[in-house]
């Protein structure tokens, strides 16, 4: 579950719709009314997003492809990157500088509960607990629809080891591994077999969901987020990551005892996630300006760290978090409806009003820029080189380095900003 801005990175299938080459279908799970809430309510709507911009949730951003949804969570808008197809089915143009409504043949009706996308495919996860992707696989991926093929249509997920009944709660993918969890505490993934737990070394591909299982049982499963090198599933308020081998449980580091985490953000080397004494808790292996805790030193399979809070108002909690790429920003969401970034500043992406390489050690208020008055964050996403922010007005704000359109602006009046920099009106044709 990436907090950035992301976001971040969906569908269900109709009755009758034909079950998908490889693998049937994943049944119907029944109306949208019985879909339990996610653990932590992280992509929650906008409060006030029913005017304004008109968009009311944010994806987690991984690439240079943008996914939203409208405020009544009916429509998927889309800008940034669209050389697979991810947005609009005609590849030209490869890229949008406007929020444009998805126009992909085989996508169902809303409403949406989650919209995701990775550099080459799009997925949407309905409320009543279905799974569509669209987009390319390249060599060791699969959209689990049971083939391995890339498809220009959006495609059901494959039932795989998903029990009959099950809905889908939550679902993330990357370029090699995409992962959904059931609203049976478990969760399932597919593609490289190399990323995905507990398979025999004799598969290549995964081309349905496959359960992850490890030698001590998980609690109930609630998050899972995955990347390139590595995936992570949230249980019972802590983490299990893994990479090529089984889910391991993170060492407590300075998590105190009793705390527990509320989502997953995760990048290819270090995670981040919020927790429910109002920090931000990270680890992996990176340098120590991704973990935000003061230092630049090279941290080494590091264990929970708590993010600083030296900037922010004695008052203010952090209540979600995202992580950048290799060379951006994270940015954790307080209690207070704004942004505070940290990590690589360079072409604006810590959104602290200074296009330099520099580093930000610790989190740092984003300046307002062009975000009104009264007006707050609702959700944050980062991507490789940007964030983007959903707005308590509907509008998304971004900032950082504008290749592929991701600020959703004119891209010849904005190469890369500093500050918050408001998406231009939402295109429905």
């Amino acid at each position: 579950m990436l907090g950035s801005v992301v976001a971040l990175s969906l569908l269900i299938a109709c009755d009758g719709d034909p079950a998908p080459a490889g693998g049937d279908a994943l049944p119907d799970a029944g109306g949208p009314e019985a879909a339990p809430a996610i653990d932590g309510g992280l992509d929650a709507a906008a409060p006030d997003a029913a005017g304004g911009g008109g968009l009311g949730a944010l994806g987690r951003v991984v690439g240079k492809t943008v996914l939203a949804l409208s405020s009544d969570r009916m429509k998927v808008y889309g800008w940034g990157s669209n050389i697979y197809g991810v947005i609009r089915k005609d590849p030209s143009p490869g890229q949008l500088d406007r929020p444009v409504s998805l126009d992909i043949d085989g996508l169902p009706a809303g409403p949406f509960r989650q919209v995701v996308s990775s550099v080459d495919k799009t997925c949407v996860l309905t409320e009543a607990g279905r799974v569509h992707c669209v987009g390319d696989t390249g060599a060791n991926d699969s959209l689990g629809n049971g083939d391995a093929e890339s498809h220009t249509t959006a495609v059901p997920l494959a039932a795989g080891e998903i029990p009959a009944g099950v809905k889908i709660v939550a679902i993330d993918v990357s370029a090699f591994t995409s992962c959904v969890v059931g609203d049976d505490g478990h969760a399932y993934c597919w593609g490289d077999f190399h990323r995905v737990p507990d398979l025999d070394d004799g598969i290549d591909t995964v081309t349905a969901p496959h359960r992850v299982v490890h030698s001590e049982p998980f609690g109930k499963i609630v998050d899972v987020s995955t990347a390139i090198n590595r995936s992570c599933v949230l249980a019972d308020g802590r983490a299990y990551c893994w990479g090529l081998g089984q889910p391991t449980h993170i060492e407590q580091g300075e998590l105190p005892a009793g705390t527990k985490l509320l989502a997953l953000r995760i990048n290819d080397d270090f995670s981040c996630s919020p927790a429910d004494d109002g920090e931000i808790y990270c680890w992996g292996t990176a340098s120590g300006r991704r973990f935000g805790n003061g230092t630049s030193e090279f941290q080494s399979d590091s264990p929970y760290t708590k993010v600083s809070r030296a900037n922010l108002p004695a008052s203010v909690r952090f209540k979600d978090v995202t992580v950048g790429g290799i060379a951006a920003a994270s940015c954790g969401l307080g209690t207070d409806g704004w942004a505070y970034c940290w990590g690589d500043g360079g072409d604006g992406s810590a959104g602290d009003g200074d296009l330099t390489d520099h580093e930000v050690l610790t989190p740092v208020p984003v300046v307002r820029g062009e975000v009104p008055e009264g007006v707050t964050f609702a959700k944050i996403a980062c991507g490789q080189y940007h964030c983007n922010a959903l707005g308590s007005d509907g509008f998304v704000y971004s900032w950082g380095l504008n290749e592929d359109a991701v600020l959703a602006v004119p891209g010849a009046t904005h190469p890369a900003v500093a500050h918050p920099v408001r998406m231009s009106p939402l295109q429905d044709d």
